[in-house]
C-alpha cells in the first residue's frame, strides 16, 4: 500500500528502547519514535534516517503521545563499531525463522519473545537456557574440537607430523570465538569464553591447571574489564554456580554420567536460587527436576540442531532447516510448559538481602563440600542465621525507588510505606520479599512528618535533606522549581535532568532495578555504588 505521508529527512540521537521501536531525539530536542528498523540500535547512536511521519502513539496513560516515524532508510553518523556478523546472522534467522527461541539460543536475542514464554521458562528455573553461557559456548567449542579432530585423523601425514589435539584445539577456539561475537558478548558467555581459552592454551602449551583456578582467572579477567559485573545478577549466578560444579567435579570424579547429571542440576539450582531470590524476589522449587530432563535435550538435540540448521541454511536449504530447528523448538517449548503447570515457586515469607545472601553462598559450598562434621554444623548455624539477617531492622535505606509501576518505598517506625499502585502477582511477591511489613498508601495528598504528596509529585524530608520524586507530567518551569531547592530528584515521567542536582530520570530507573536511599546530615548514600556513574544524572 502506498503511504500517503510526507517524506522527511533527519538526524536522531537514540536514547532508549521500546519493544519494537527507539525512542530517539533531534536536533531539536523534539522526541520522536522510529519503528521499522530491523538493527540492533543501542543508547548513544546517532543516525541520519529517511522517514515517513505517522499519527502519534500514546506509550501509557501517563506519558506523552510521541509522535511515530517509519523508517525507510537510515546511516550511521558516529563512529562507534557495530556487531556487523551479529546482526547479519539476526536479520538471516528473522527471515526464516518463526520462533523467536531460535533467535535467543543462536544469538542470544531475546526482544522478540513474549511475556508468556518467559514466564513459563521462569517457572520451570529454566530461564539460563534462553541466556548464551558456558552451556551453549562449551557445547559448541566441544562440537568444533571433536569434529576438527576427526577431520584431521583422516590424514595419516598430518597425524605423524602434528599434535592434532592442538590443531583441533585452534579451530574450536576460533569456533567459539565468533559465537561470542554473534551472542554480542554477553557476561556469561564472556566468562564461559575465558574458562575455554584458558583451558586450550593450557592443551596447547602441555601444563595443567586445577578447575577452580581457571574459574577465579576468568572471573578476575572478567571485573577487571568491567568491575560493574560484581553486581549482576548473571556474573554472580555463573560464578557461584561454576565454582559450585568446579568443586564437586574435582572430589567426585569417578561419579557416572547419570549421577554427575543429577547432582550438578542440583548443586548448581542450590547454590544459584539464594541469588534468584535476592534478584527477583522468588524461584523455582521444581528447578532441578526440571534442569535434570531439559539439559541434557538442550546440549545433545538443541544446541547441535542449532548449529547444523544454520550452517545448512546457508547452502540454499535455509527453509527447510529453519523448518525442522522451529518443529524441534516447538516440542521442547511445550515439554518446559508442560512442566510449568506443576511450578512450585518459593513462599513469600522468605527474604534475602546481600549479607544474608553472602552466608548462604558461604554455608551451601561448606555444607555441600565439607567431610568435617565440625564445619558442617557451623555452616548450618550460619544457614540458619541468613535467613533471619533481612529480618533485623540495622538494615533499612530511609527511601526505596524501584522501576515497577512508579513505585516507592518509605521507611516508618514498623516497617515500610510503599505507594499504592497497581501490581501484578510477580510484582506483589517481589516486593514482599525484598521488604518488610509494607503497608499501602495513596499518594495523592498523602502526608505525615517526613512524607508530603500531592496529585503531581511527593516531598520527603531527613536531616535537612530534600528527595523530590515526580509522578506525573508538570510544567518546565515547575520541573526548574523543584531542582532548585531538593537535594535530590526521581523523575518518573521523563528523561528530563536536573543540570546541578543529582537526579534519576525514567531512563535510569529502567536500567536499574531499585535504588536504596540513606538521608544522612553530611551526604546522600546510594546504593546500588556509583560505580553506575554511567547511569546517574548530575
Amino acid at each position: 500500500m502506498k503511504i500517503s505521508y510526507k517524506k522527511y529527512n533527519d538526524e536522531f540521537v537514540i536514547l532508549a528502547k521500546y519493544q519494537y521501536r527507539y525512542l530517539a531525539i533531534d536536533k531539536e530536542n523534539k522526541k520522536i519514535l522510529l519503528s521499522n528498523i530491523s538493527t540492533i540500535l543501542t543508547t548513544g547512536d546517532i543516525i541520519k534516517a529517511t522517514y515517513y511521519l505517522k499519527p502519534p502513539l500514546c506509550l501509557s496513560k501517563l506519558d506523552n503521545c510521541l509522535a511515530t516515524a517509519k523508517v525507510t532508510k537510515f546511516s550511521y553518523l558516529n563512529a562507534k563499531k557495530k556487531n556487523i556478523l551479529r546482526e547479519y546472522i539476526i536479520a538471516h534467522i528473522k527471515k526464516y525463522s518463526a520462533n523467536p527461541l531460535a533467535l535467543a539460543l543462536i544469538a542470544g536475542y531475546k526482544d522478540d519473545i513474549s511475556k508468556e514464554v518467559k514466564e513459563v521458562f521462569f517457572k520451570t528455573g529454566t530461564s539460563h537456557l534462553l541466556a548464551i553461557s558456558g552451556l551453549h559456548i562449551g557445547g559448541i567449542a566441544l562440537i568444533g574440537y571433536l569434529v576438527s579432530k576427526r577431520i584431521l585423523s583422516f590424514s595419516n601425514i598430518i597425524m605423524l607430523k602434528y599434535d592434532i589435539r592442538k590443531i583441533a584445539s585452534f579451530f574450536s577456539l576460533l569456533l567459539a570465538f565468533m559465537f561470542l561475537i554473534i551472542s554480542g558478548f554477553p557476561i556469561s558467555a564472556q566468562r564461559a569464553f575465558l574458562f575455554i581459552c584458558i583451558y586450550f592454551i593450557a592443551t596447547i602449551y602441555e601444563f595443567k591447571l586445577a578447575l577452580s583456578n581457571l574459574i577465579f582467572t576468568a572471573t578476575l579477567i572478567i571485573l577487571l574489564i568491567d568491575p560493574s559485573n560484581l553486581f549482576k545478577a548473571s556474573f554472580q549466578m555463573s560464578f557461584a554456580a561454576a565454582l559450585a560444579l568446579s568443586l564437586y567435579f574435582s572430589n567426585y570424579a569417578q561419579d557416572s554420567y547419570i549421577k554427575k547429571l543429577c547432582y550438578s542440576s542440583l548443586i548448581a539450582t542450590i547454590v544459584t536460587t539464594p541469588i534468584v531470590i535476592f534478584h527477583f524476589g522468588l524461584a523455582s522449587i521444581i528447578a532441578p527436576l526440571v534442569n535434570i530432563i531439559v539439559l541434557p535435550l538442550t546440549s545433545l538435540i538443541i544446541m547441535p540442531a542449532a548449529i547444523f540448521c544454520l550452517l545448512v541454511s546457508f547452502l540454499g536449504l535455509a527453509n527447510y532447516s529453519f523448518k525442522l530447528f522451529d518443529f524441534i523448538l516447538t516440542i521442547f517449548t511445550n515439554i518446559i510448559t508442560y512442566f510449568s503447570k506443576f511450578a512450585l515457586l518459593t513462599p513469600n515469607y522468605i527474604k534475602i538481602n546481600e549479607l544474608s545472601l553472602l552466608l548462604l553462598l558461604i554455608s551451601l559450598l561448606v555444607i555441600i563440600f565439607s567431610a568435617n562434621k565440625k564445619n558442617l554444623i557451623l555452616a548450618l548455624i550460619f544457614y540458619l542465621i541468613a535467613y533471619l539477617v533481612p529480618y533485623l531492622n540495622f538494615y533499612k535505606p530511609d527511601l526505596i525507588i524501584t522501576n515497577i509501576n512508579k513505585i516507592f518505598l518509605v521507611k516508618s517506625n514498623t516497617g515500610y510505606l510503599i505507594s499504592k499502585r497497581k501490581l501484578n502477582i510477580y510484582q506483589e511477591k517481589y516486593l514482599a520479599k525484598k521488604f518488610n511489613n509494607l503497608t499501602k498508601f495513596e499518594v495523592k495528598n498523602y502526608a505525615n512528618n517526613n512524607l508530603h504528596c500531592n496529585e503531581k509529585y511527593c516531598f520527603f524530608y531527613k536531616n535537612n535533606k530534600i528527595v523530590t520524586i515526580i509522578n506525573y507530567k508538570i510544567t518546565t518551569k515547575k520541573f526548574r522549581l523543584i531542582c532548585r531547592y531538593s537535594d535530590l530528584v526521581i523523575n518518573y515521567v521523563s528523561g528530563e535532568n536536573c543540570s546541578k542536582k543529582l537526579t534519576f530520570n525514567k531512563f535510569d530507573l529502567n536500567k536499574l532495578r531499585n535504588i536504596k536511599i540513606h538521608l544522612k546530615a553530611q551526604d546522600i548514600k546510594l546504593i546500588p555504588d556509583p560505580i553506575y556513574k554511567d547511569v546517574f544524572s548530575q
